[in-house]
């Protein structure tokens, strides 16, 4: 065991798997890729090891006149003691400055374990913090940071600092600017995940415009789309291409013609090579398939209460929406044998959506739009594929998902046309 600092450290850069050696561990790891198995265990299956690359460097560290601009990712600079600290700390400026003592003292430890000594005075500067997240070691939560900073040492690119540096934590790189940027849509529990994703990702941008679901217009983002040639690409997530695109813009959507796609999560996932923990799958297919899909994995009711719960107030849903969901269902509440049809008092259905599951068909509707849920929404589907095109209805999770129009696509006279229509045609079926 080596209890001083890391030589060999596992993460992961760009989506992949990787080994960042230093110092002696260069030499080891050139002995293990001389003689590398064809395959390798990891815990109890077996896989094929493939090296992509071998990337060696020379890298001289020390102090210099100027400063160089980094960035840290799944720091976790606080311990028993400074946790502590940090919480009694008044105001976000005494935060940072203790945070900004932890991470010169995390770099000096580095420079230490490889027995490098300074002859000027480490400075270090945060410029950016991230909220905090959570990185789970061993089912135990640590506190995580993503942060910029300055600092006047040179640091070779992808090394680790701090707690649990050998693996994945405290990655330290050379600033650059994202060759990514996302556009967020319509502001649901998907979508906040989605961004608590991206944040952790250096390599990518973020622009949120909190929209709402009838008004995730690509248009809205039209000022970054001017700017496009600054980026890779640029994905638009679940956004209506209102306005003509650039040639690096990719949609993400599961919705519409997308139907049979993974859910917005699960492609961004895939994108940056990440793997979803068990919160962040039952977000996913809470997305995709509501609370059959979750309870196809095994989701507990309290899971499914909680991600219900959160993704109604990631929605805006009030507790005066809450309460009107129940006076709607106690005074508009009517139960045909195969059909329940609720007129509502609050535009956010899925507080009513939620309290009547589970249902075998559910029609939802107020004078200015309506939404099927169950039993009929592929057949619907193709009954109003002409609404569909011209982005008047729209639909999702799947042959039993939802299908619903855009308010104010319908006049009251033919929202009263489609709710009697669906009454005739479902009701006793």
């Amino acid at each position: 065991m080596r209890y001083s600092y890391p030589l060999i450290q596992y993460k992961q850069i760009r989506g992949k798997a990787a080994i960042v050696c230093v110092e002696e561990g260069v030499d080891i790891i050139g002995q293990f890729l001389a003689q590398a198995p064809e395959t390798i265990t990891l815990g109890e299956r077996e896989a094929t090891l493939i090296v992509s690359k071998a990337i060696p460097a020379r890298v001289l560290v020390q102090t210099w006149q100027t400063s160089f601009s980094y960035h840290i990712t799944r720091w976790l600079p606080l311990n028993a003691k400074n946790y502590l600290r940090y919480q009694a700390a008044e105001g976000l400026g005494e935060r940072v400055a203790l945070l900004e003592d932890i991470l010169k003292g995390n770099l000096l430890s580095m420079l230490k374990g490889l027995d490098i000594h300074l002859e000027e005075q480490l400075k270090v500067c945060i410029t950016n913090l991230s909220d905090s997240y959570p990185i789970y070691n061993k089912g135990v939560p640590l506190m995580a940071f993503n942060a910029d900073f300055t600092c006047n040492l040179s640091i070779p690119n992808f090394v680790g600092i701090g707690k649990n540096a050998s693996i994945g934590c405290g990655v330290v790189h050379q600033f650059a600017h994202p060759s990514n940027l996302f556009l967020l849509g319509g502001q649901d529990l998907e979508m906040q995940t989605i961004k608590q994703i991206l944040k952790q990702n250096p390599d990518c941008e973020i622009s949120d415009r909190n929209l709402t679901w009838d008004a995730a217009l690509l248009s809205a983002y039209s000022k970054e789309l001017e700017e496009s040639s600054r980026f890779d690409r640029i994905y638009g997530i679940e956004l209506n291409e209102d306005i003509a695109v650039p040639d690096n813009y990719y949609p993400i959507d599961h919705h519409n013609g997308q139907d049979n796609m993974p859910s917005s999560l699960e492609q961004v996932a895939l994108i940056l090579g990440v793997r979803l923990n068990r919160h962040q799958q039952l977000v996913a297919a809470n997305d995709r398939g509501y609370i059959p899909a979750m309870q196809a994995l095994s989701a507990t009711e309290e899971e499914i209460a909680e991600i219900r719960h959160q993704d109604r107030a990631a929605q805006g849903v009030s507790e005066a929406d809450e309460q009107l969901a129940e006076q709607s269902i106690a005074e508009h509440l009517i139960r045909h044998p195969r059909l329940l049809v609720v007129k509502a008092l609050t535009s956010h259905f899925s507080a009513i959506c939620d309290r009547l599951y589970p249902y075998q068909r559910l029609l939802i509707y107020t004078d200015n739009e309506w939404m099927y849920y169950g039993e009929g929404k592929a057949e619907l589907s193709l009954m109003l594929a002409e609404d569909i095109q011209q982005g008047k209805v729209f639909h999702g999770g799947g042959d039993n998902g939802y299908i619903g129009c855009v308010r104010g696509a319908y006049d009251e006279a033919g929202i009263d046309r489609f709710v009697k229509d669906i009454i005739c045609k479902y009701a006793d079926q």
